[in-house]
């Protein structure tokens, strides 16, 4: 019964909006006139922000593309002053969180190209934590390149874990015990690979912060830098194509454009570089399905600043079927929902200024609100429309949102055809998303919480290299 409880609920509630909204508009009256330009100016209000955000983000990009950081140097701001970064005197941990049977095919690989394609400029381990329900013949061979790296990668597997959170949790309380000396901890998941050039970008970027902070007492240093996450696979299906231009408008726009707006960055989960002492003090929270989100909540409402550079990228996989799709996002969103619940309140109150309280209202109350405010919009719509098939007000305001964020992503993305794709099915990819959020917020509501595992497709060597030397080849935007 449990499987089927969450669609009984969520029919019961959406047939209850459609039925209140058909006996509102049965005739004309001043309440259905209220609710509906309420709903449009909520609305609204959400469309201007996301516009505000696109507006920040073309701007930023256009001021600091994606480049290579030389090692001994990077500019500031100033034109005329070169800032000197002493490498060699910070030190690297790269944590790899993996669940082994989900990805005991890609981990070998993901932990070659640690080791061989990244460019370290500074003292650096990488350490590989992860939980199985039982042995697999890979861990051998993990644990034969350990061996052969020279003290570089270290294989740590976490008994009794079930989840990221405590896998990275385990690998901090580690370093913490062995008193290291890692100034940055960089935490990955297991498909993930880093530009050659990400970690040179990240030092690069948290000593710029530092001296700037020193100069200026108004500066915050940053703890925490989240980078840019491209996928890797956007050929690979009709469902990668889809989500490949998705992830450059989350990273290219939203990112680019929150952090620009409010002065904070949000950790993504992965291709996130802390400042070991943070990281250690906040800690992951395995309570939430969205650890990531959380950290970021709990980090800006303590007042440490995260930031977001674009330039710091590293290439992932995307979910190849709508199935894996469906469970990794009804996952994200059930977080999200747990998050909006438990910390968003408190959150507001914590945060110390102006800008970052409605930051925080609006990624968290809002967005959360819009999935409702868009449901009860569009039953309102289909009444409209059948009474007196015309336009109207919030279908000028959707198109006009809509066509602005289309040419915005078609200037953000990677692929300019998988773009036009995602374009072209934006508004019934937007309703499978709405349909994903209220299914979750209803089993939170009803305290299912499982964590579903995102199956790992492995592409066949051909595509593999395939997808490897396109994402390394193309210049990204």
């Amino acid at each position: 019964m449990a499987p089927v409880l969450p669609w009984i609920v969520l029919f019961c509630y959406v047939g209850t909006l459609g039925g209140l909204l058909v006996a509102l508009t049965y005739e004309e009256n001043k309440g259905s006139s209220y609710l509906y330009y309420c709903l449009t100016a909520l609305n609204g209000l959400i469309a201007l922000y996301v516009i505000v955000e696109a507006i920040c983000a073309l701007v930023v990009r256009a001021i600091f593309p994606p480049h290579k950081v030389s090692r001994s140097a990077k500019h500031s701001n100033k034109p005329n002053e070169t800032l000197i970064v002493p490498f060699a005197v910070y030190s690297s941990t790269c944590i790899i969180a993996a669940y082994l049977p989900n990805e005991k095919d890609l981990i070998v690989d993901t932990v070659n190209h640690f080791l061989n394609a990244v460019d370290w400029p500074c003292a650096h381990a990488i350490v590989l934590a992860y939980n199985t329900p039982h042995d697999l013949t890979v861990e051998n061979q993990l644990q034969q390149i350990a061996l052969s790296s020279a003290g570089r990668f270290q294989v740590l597997r976490v008994p009794d874990s079930k989840s990221k959170a405590e896998n990275v949790n385990h690998a901090l309380s580690l370093l913490a015990n062995k008193n290291s000396q890692t100034h940055i901890v960089s935490v990955f998941d297991a498909d993930h690979r880093p530009y050659p050039d990400a970690i040179t970008q990240v030092i690069s970027t948290l000593h710029q912060f530092e001296v700037s902070a020193k100069k200026k007492s108004k500066h915050k240093s940053a703890v925490c830098v989240q980078g840019r996450c491209i996928i890797r696979n956007g050929g690979q299906t009709i469902i990668t194509r889809i989500i490949e231009p998705e992830f450059d408008m989350i990273y290219n726009i939203f990112h680019v454009g929150f952090n620009a707006l409010h002065g904070h960055g949000l950790f993504g989960g992965s291709n996130g570089h802390w400042r070991a002492p943070a990281l250690s003090a906040l800690l992951m929270d395995d309570t939430m399905l969205t650890e990531d989100i959380d950290l970021s909540v709990r980090a800006l409402a303590n007042d440490m600043h995260i930031i977001y550079d674009h330039r710091v990228r590293s290439s992932e996989e995307a979910p190849t079927t709508l199935a894996a799709y469906v469970k990794q996002r009804q996952r994200w969103a059930q977080g999200w929902f747990q998050i909006t619940l438990h910390r968003s309140f408190w959150a507001i109150r914590s945060t110390k200024s102006i800008g970052m309280k409605f930051g925080m209202v609006m990624f968290l109350i809002f967005r959360e609100l819009s999935f409702h405010f868009n449901t009860l919009l569009t039953i309102q719509v289909i009444i409209g429309l059948v009474r007196n098939p015309s336009i109207n007000n919030y279908i000028w305001i959707a198109a006009g949102t809509f066509g602005f964020l289309f040419i915005v992503i078609l200037l953000s993305v990677q692929n300019k055809l998988n773009g036009i794709l995602f374009c072209l099915v934006y508004l019934l990819y937007s309703y499978l998303q709405i349909y994903i959020v209220l299914i979750s917020e209803v089993k939170e509501f009803l305290a299912i919480a499982k964590w579903k595992v995102t199956k790992r497709t492995v592409p066949n060597k051909i595509q593999r290299e395939n997808n490897e030397s396109q994402v390394a080849l193309v210049e990204i935007p």
